[in-house]
C-alpha cells in the first residue's frame, strides 16, 4: 500500500482537530516524530494507532478500510 494515502488521512484528521504535531502526537500516545514520518509517506501508522486515531477523531468506516486493507 502507498503511504501516501496513511499521510493525507493523518494530516487532515490533526488538521480537524486543530491540534499540533506534538500536542496530536501526545494525544494518540507516540512520539511527533512518528506522526511526521507518517504525514510525509515515510511511515506506515500500526494498526493500534489507526484504532487509537479512530477512537480520537471518529474516522469514517471507509478511510480505516482503505488504511487497514487497501493494496497497492
Amino acid at each position: 500500500m502507498s503511504t501516501t494515502l496513511y499521510a493525507v488521512i493523518f494530516r487532515n484528521a490533526r488538521k480537524q482537530s486543530n491540534a499540533s504535531m506534538r500536542g496530536f502526537a501526545k494525544e494518540l500516545g507516540v512520539s511527533a516524530s512518528y506522526i511526521a514520518r507518517i504525514e510525509n509517506g515515510t511511515r506506515r501508522p500500526s494498526e493500534k494507532l489507526v484504532d487509537r486515531l479512530k477512537a480520537m477523531t471518529g474516522l469514517r468506516l471507509a478511510e480505516l478500510h482503505a488504511l487497514r486493507y487497501r493494496t497497492s
